[in-house]
């Protein structure tokens, strides 16, 4: 059959999916689109129980509306399998949370003035540039003691600092009497202060080095105990 489009422009017409590789993202508009959604073995579109199954929606599950509205449900849905999968992780987080007061490592701080302790010889060997030359344990500690301090902050996010950097004071962290130099000023966009992110790249150098293992590069325990510390020092204050 002639193809009635100029193939420039209409790439992903007359797709024809194939049966052992990935499908095209399926989309809400489906039933408009049917055309971008050939069989990879007949001449016609996907039918919705055929889209629902890419979506990993099991056979026995019902779409209550008409078949047009079915896939714009099935378009539109999160897979089950992956809200199962993020399911399965934050259950795991909570475990890990549930654990960390019957388990403080050595590199867990006990409250913010033992975290500013462990923090402050990092920023300056940072200023020093002798980052390279501060050992594994007193490395992690201090890269423990930021998810403390700043338990806001993402190990990823320092990729993309932006240029902008504006003035802050103790209110980009939860705890109380922050030092200037832990504080700001910070990148508008990451959140990140710029003293502390010589000390996250180097702690990215580590973790591709295999020096830091997976949970304490993205030190989750330590911002765990960071929220169940002010938990308690808030519930303190308001006896």
């Amino acid at each position: 059959m002639e193809f009635p489009y100029d193939r420039e422009n209409f790439k992903d017409r007359y797709t024809r999916q194939h049966r052992n590789k990935l499908c095209s993202t399926i989309v809400a508009h489906l039933s408009k689109d049917g055309l971008m959604f050939i069989h990879p073995t007949q001449n016609r579109s996907l039918t919705p129980r055929e889209a629902a199954r890419i979506q990993s929606f099991p056979d026995w599950f019902q779409f209550p509306v008409v078949q047009t509205h079915q896939f714009r449900l099935i378009g539109n849905a999160v897979p089950p399998l992956l809200g199962k999968s993020i399911g399965q992780g934050i259950q795991r987080w909570l475990a890990v949370a549930a654990q960390v007061g019957s388990r403080r490592s050595n590199h867990l701080p006990r409250d913010e003035h033992e975290a500013m302790e462990w923090l402050i010889p990092l920023v300056e060997a940072a200023e020093n540039g002798t980052l390279l030359k501060v050992s594994a344990d007193e490395f992690k500690r201090g890269w423990s003691a930021i998810g403390f301090i700043h338990n806001h902050l993402h190990p990823d996010s320092v990729q993309d600092n932006g240029i902008l950097l504006v003035e802050t004071s103790s209110s980009v962290s939860r705890v109380s009497g922050l030092l200037p130099q832990l504080a700001g000023p910070a990148y508008a966009r990451s959140g990140w202060p710029a003293n502390l992110v010589p000390i996250a790249e180097e702690a990215q150098r580590r973790y591709q080095r295999g020096e830091l293992d997976l949970d304490e590069y993205y030190y989750s325990e330590a911002q765990i105990a960071s929220h169940q510390w002010l938990k308690k020092r808030v519930e303190s204050n308001a006896v």
